[in-house]
């Protein structure tokens, strides 16, 4: 992550978040919509808004952007920890915000980069 949050930041003056992970208490990995809530809860993020809203539009722009390599990291990074806001992923999160920015910032028109690029 460029900034010492939980979540991403997209390039170009609005920030991403990409929602996070960390293991529950069955050693597995939670979704982004909860983690992401978490992250707010904890002021360890710069979402705002609705998560799940926010993490639909990230599983639907991925892919399309090609960026599913760097989500999945930063997931696989936030889910290391038991607590979102003690992750410190800025790596998986520079390369998921610059990814997902390029694409969101040629993509203005796409109800989901308005959603991604709203959250912040």
């Amino acid at each position: 992550m460029g900034i010492v949050h939980c979540l991403g930041v997209l390039a170009v003056g609005f920030l991403l978040l990409l929602a996070p992970g960390c293991g529950d208490d069955d050693g597995g990995s939670r979704e982004c919509a909860p983690l992401c809530q978490e992250g707010q809860a904890g002021s360890c993020t710069s979402i705002k808004g609705d998560c799940a809203q926010f993490c639909t539009a990230l599983d639907r722009v991925a892919p399309d952007a090609v960026c599913t390599d760097e989500r999945d990291a930063y997931l696989e990074c936030l889910n290391s920890k038991s607590n979102v806001c003690d992750a410190s992923c800025g790596g998986p999160e520079n390369a998921l915000e610059s990814c997902l920015g390029r694409y969101c910032l040629g993509h203005m028109a796409d109800a989901d980069c308005q959603t991604l690029t709203g959250s912040f």
